[in-house]
């Protein structure tokens, strides 16, 4: 559990641009977007992403970091509808309750596509040849 705590905790020496561009690509930009916005041609950026380690680091650590987080909050609204139905349930309102019901089956399948292997495999760090 350490080691997993002090992965979680290393940083990555990354230039501002890079940091920038980390961002960018977290918030869903695509590589030419990214690399319109920090000067750099969307190759260069294409390049980090496959080729450099340290910014391939920082990407997954950063990724897992926000996956995390979503599942903390996930769970929170779980247990706050969950007390939200239990009063429901005690003062009779079915109507309540029942949409109380959809809101947790709603957050449960958002919570296990978080937990299933994601689509795309992470990014890995390709050895140069």
């Amino acid at each position: 559990m350490e080691s997993q705590e002090i992965k979680s905790k290393q940083k990555f020496e990354l230039s501002p641009k890079k940091r920038i561009a980390l961002e960018l690509i977290l918030a869903g930009q695509t590589d030419a977007q990214v690399g319109a916005a920090i000067g750099k041609g969307r190759n260069t950026i294409w390049s980090w992403r496959k080729h450099d380690a340290q910014f391939i680091a920082a990407l997954n650590q950063r990724r897992s970091c926000l996956q995390s987080e979503s599942v903390e909050q996930m769970n929170a609204l779980c247990s706050q509808s969950i007390q939200l139905l239990e009063k429901a349930v005690e003062k009779g309102d079915t109507e309540l309750a029942l949409s109380v019901i959809q809101v947790i089956k709603k957050v449960i399948s958002r919570q296990q596509e978080n937990v299933l292997p994601p689509k795309e495999p992470v990014l890995k760090v390709q050895k140069s040849r």
